[in-house]
């Protein structure tokens, strides 16, 4: 398994991970994988019940990208938060400024409130809100404008068309390649979003007027439907739950899950494409402006 999540991870070139954990074994198992062209930044883990002791990492290709000196956690202050009940996001948004050829952005890794209750929809509503709100001060002060903001969301479609809106009201777009197309390995949620705040020298690769991406499912490939027979006895090794993994329909109902899901993820992963190099278009733009002048 970490073969093949290495193998995903290094066809492309910055990648945020996330619900990573206290241990960083199985991150530095990965590194290794990928070998010396490959770097990281971690993180520390979020504690307490609702950090649930997760971290977030950038894992790149040194050869690529680089970064470009900004790197932090979004904290909220008490300007931000007056009147409302939350105080900090209860899993750190996790900021760093990367350089690709001559494009500056920043990321932000968002893991948002979970759950369909009343409650937490309302928390993950308010999550967003604050965000959006510290996000539009921090660009006041010359803070890095554009802007990617991803991870795991947990909107469910039914719910949170509200907080999509939010999002596109400050100013964020979506990717056309990963609208309406489910993130989590049921296939029933889009949970995994990237929304982008762009500037004219900001743009993403486009195709048949469209912008570049999509969500991948590696269970297409690998840990394909009706394997379960190979990965039989390593199942039997590792099984703790309850059931008779001999009898095949319940052997093929734990391989899809949770087995497979754990070895991989149970999340698909997003992608995008990015342009790099906009220095036609911008020598252009100045030459018109000077000849104007």
């Amino acid at each position: 398994a970490y073969f093949y999540i290495a193998e995903i991870i290094a066809s492309f070139d910055l990648v945020a991970l996330q619900e990573i954990k206290t241990s960083l074994t199985d991150l530095k198992i990965l590194m290794r994988i990928l070998g010396s062209d490959w770097d990281y930044l971690v993180n520390d883990i979020t504690s307490g019940n609702e950090g649930n002791s997760e971290r977030s990492a950038y894992v790149y290709n040194t050869k690529r990208v680089r970064l470009n000196g900004t790197v932090g956690e979004l904290m909220l202050w008490p300007e931000i938060t007056a009147g409302s009940e939350i105080t900090q996001l209860a899993r750190t948004p996790y900021l760093t400024g990367f350089r690709a050829g001559w494009k500056d952005f920043a990321l932000i890794s968002l893991h948002l409130e979970p759950g369909s209750s009343e409650s937490q929809k309302k928390r993950r509503s308010e999550e967003v809100r604050l965000l959006l709100r510290a996000l539009e001060e921090k660009t006041k002060e010359n803070w890095n404008s554009r802007l990617i903001v991803t991870g795991d969301f947990n909107f469910y479609e039914r719910h949170d068309a509200a907080c999509v809106q939010a999002f596109e009201d400050a100013g964020f777009f979506e990717v056309d390649g990963m609208k309406g197309v489910d993130t989590n390995a049921s296939k029933t949620e889009i949970y995994d979003r990237m929304f982008i705040k762009a500037d004219k020298f900001f743009r993403l690769a486009t195709q048949n007027g469209k912008t570049v991406g999509g969500v991948f499912d590696p269970f297409q490939f690998v840990y394909l439907d009706g394997d379960e027979a190979t990965y039989r006895s390593t199942m039997l090794q590792q099984y703790t739950g309850e059931g008779d993994l001999t009898v095949p329909s319940k052997l093929t109902s734990y391989y899809k899950h949770p087995w497979r899901k754990n070895q991989v993820s149970d999340h698909f992963p997003i992608w995008m494409e990015l342009y790099i190099d906009d220095s036609a278009e911008f020598l252009e733009s100045r030459k018109k402006k000077h000849e104007a002048d």
